[in-house]
């Protein structure tokens, strides 16, 4: 990547920020409940870096690192979500459908804030993925394997969040099912009759029901 801060680094700290964001409700979310949550943060700053700090990209970003710092951040926030997932619904397994609404509520508000509304799946592919973190751009994990005007399809190969899980002990099934609800909420809010499934094998799908629709 460039020395130079571009559309790209803003795009994927606005992710990172999203990602950061669902963390901090989380926890409110626990705390509201009862569920103390100091020793978990204790755990998590000895393990991971802690939350970026209110300010803009200019002012946090390693200006003569600029991909490795991002890279450092989408990894250190995918841990503290594993992390804290993990270790909350090892306490409270019943917060699995509060930590899904939390992902869908989180989607619909970005649907919402959303430019423009997707006539194609495609351009609904592209609009999960400015609010989705999966990575840097040059991972590539998102494999398409369908594209036409009314249907798209796609896998994420590989999985960037199996081994992230795994170093915190943690289910990747439970990253997966908030994934596959912030996704279904999103396209919900945008496009309330589009279909949208995930298939056993992992291939997420995005079918326009009656033709494409009127933009």
């Amino acid at each position: 990547m460039s020395l130079f801060l571009g559309k790209i680094h803003y795009w994927l700290f606005n992710k990172i920020r999203l990602t950061e964001e669902l963390e901090q409700q989380l926890l409110q979310m626990a705390e509201s409940k009862g569920i103390p949550t100091e020793a978990m943060k204790a755990a998590a700053l000895k393990a991971f870096d802690a939350p970026l700090p209110e300010a803009p990209l200019e002012e946090l970003i390693n200006h003569q690192h600029i991909h490795g710092w991002l890279q450092h951040c989408i990894t250190q926030a995918a841990s503290r979500q594993a992390f804290y997932i993990t270790q909350l619904l090892e306490q409270t397994p019943h917060l699995k459908e509060d930590l899904l609404h939390l992902g869908a509520a989180q989607a619909k508000r970005a649907a919402a804030q959303h430019s423009s509304v997707p006539v194609h799946p495609e351009a609904m592919f592209h609009a999960i993925h400015d609010y989705l973190l999966e990575g840097m751009p040059c991972d590539r994990t998102q494999q398409i394997t369908e594209n036409e005007n009314t249907h798209f399809a796609w896998q994420y190969t590989p999985c960037l969040h199996r081994a992230t899980w795994e170093a915190v002990k943690g289910d990747v099934n439970h990253f997966y099912d908030l994934r596959k609800s912030w996704i279904e909420a999103f396209i919900q809010q945008l496009q309330p009759s589009w279909r949208y499934t995930l298939s056993a094998e992992g291939t997420h799908r995005i079918q326009i029901e009656g033709g494409l629709p009127t933009p």
